[in-house]
């Protein structure tokens, strides 16, 4: 995992990021170093920069790689518009095939299928010892309906899935043509003691494959956010995405989320990944403990009703039963009204005393104090991490700080040491 942010006004727009980047894969396990780099001058002499989070590969090639290959082929490139910057970088990675090959979305397809098959098999897993008499011995007809039961449920889990913005470019046929002999071999290899017909296979691998064309990002998804401004604009702009890999030259990614400084908001700023301590500092209050809050409430408004019709009949056994449902229903109303205007006064102060007032003096930070206010959202995670005993350091490392303006362009702020120097 990783915390980053960004923080805009009229004059600039700061980025930073940590060093700890996660390298994900549903076979192959997960593993976080911090000494990664992902803050990035997008092209070289352009006032552009780029962040990459989560995963730090994309269908196994590094992001770094891909970024410097497409900062190489931009060399001296402008364009008008920010979005054009992000689409055509999108673009490069979607008609690639020297980095990104047949055989790195290959990858993708098997992480994916193996994600949904894992949990089927831990579904068939679970009732697997019921199929067996007092003898251990093997009811083939119960095994048939727990598996037939397992595809079933994952059938009906995936159909309660919203379908990815892709899906219509990646058909369930199409990708049946293509890697359905792909995923039946991982399939003999996860279920081989389940002795699977034929009609079983075919739909489990339909499961598998049908997972590709749906809007579930895993840990093997990367997110990408673009800052900077085009040729023809004068306040920054800024774009993210997440993207999950490759596949049959689609990717996987969700459309471009934009926000940009203008007169009516000249101020901005926004966290990724892991951003609960620094919403924490912004808003006022822990997102956990405002949901705890607000749960508590729920639930006690939610049973007042009963409870009152239960204590007035006990108390008043002279009102009728319609009385007492009356004079329930009226209660339930009232302190459910004062529920709401709790939620409305709760959100009145974090917005009144805590984000517009930040809002308003993001507006006003001279350049540097940009750069200053983007690291401390980083650190704030990165901080309580390392203290806690209760977290683990998925943030951390040094933090890189850019400062992208219209007039000088991108600049380091600070920047992690590559290489000793007595190694030059």
């Amino acid at each position: 995992m990783t915390a980053e942010a960004v923080v805009m006004n009229k004059s600039a727009v700061a980025m930073a990021a940590d060093s700890a980047v996660t390298i994900a894969s549903g076979r192959r396990g997960v593993k976080t170093y911090d000494t990664v780099n992902k803050l990035f001058e997008l092209v070289e002499g352009a006032p552009v920069g780029i962040m990459v989070y989560d995963n730090s590969e994309l269908c196994g090639m590094p992001w770094e790689t891909i970024i410097k290959c497409y900062r190489e082929s931009r060399s001296g490139k402008c364009f008008d518009r920010l979005e054009d910057y992000a689409e055509d970088f999108l673009q490069f990675i979607i008609q690639d095939d020297t980095m990104i090959t047949s055989e790195n979305e290959e990858f993708v397809v098997l992480d994916a299928a193996y994600a949904t098959l894992v949990g089927v098999f831990d579904y068939i897993m679970k009732g697997f010892e019921a199929c067996f008499t007092k003898d251990e011995k093997l009811v083939k007809a119960k095994l048939k309906r727990l598996v037939n039961s397992a595809i079933e449920k994952a059938l009906e889990d995936a159909d309660g899935d919203e379908e990815g913005p892709w899906s219509d470019r990646l058909p369930l046929t199409k990708l049946r043509t293509e890697y359905s002999s792909t995923v039946a071999i991982l399939l003999d290899e996860l279920f081989a003691k389940f002795d699977l017909n034929r009609l079983q296979k075919r739909r489990l691998v339909d499961v598998a494959l049908n997972s590709l064309r749906k809007n579930e990002h895993g840990l093997a998804s990367s997110g990408l956010v673009v800052a900077g401004f085009g040729q023809n604009e004068y306040f920054p702009r800024m774009c993210h995405t997440e993207i999950g890999g490759r596949v049959m030259g689609t990717l996987l990614s969700d459309p471009l989320q934009t926000r940009q400084v203008t007169l009516a908001e000249p101020g901005h700023l926004e966290t990724f990944a892991q951003d609960e301590m620094a919403w924490g500092f912004l808003s006022g209050i822990n997102g956990k403990v405002r949901h705890s809050i607000i749960d508590y409430w729920e639930k006690w408004v939610a049973a007042s009703s009963s409870e009152a019709k239960a204590s007035l009949g006990e108390a008043l056994p002279s009102l009728s039963e319609e009385e007492v449902k009356t004079i329930s229903t009226l209660f339930h109303r009232a302190i459910h009204g004062r529920y709401r205007d709790f939620l409305k006064r709760m959100q009145h102060e974090q917005e009144t005393q805590y984000i517009e007032p930040m809002w308003q003096s993001v507006a006003s930070l001279p350049k540097g104090e940009l750069g200053v206010l983007a690291e401390s959202l980083v650190n704030l995670t990165s901080l309580k991490q390392r203290v806690s005993i209760y977290d683990a350091q998925t943030v951390g490392g040094e933090i890189d700080v850019a400062l992208i303006s219209r007039g000088d362009g991108f600049v380091w702020l600070k920047r992690k040491k590559q290489y000793t120097a007595q190694l030059g």
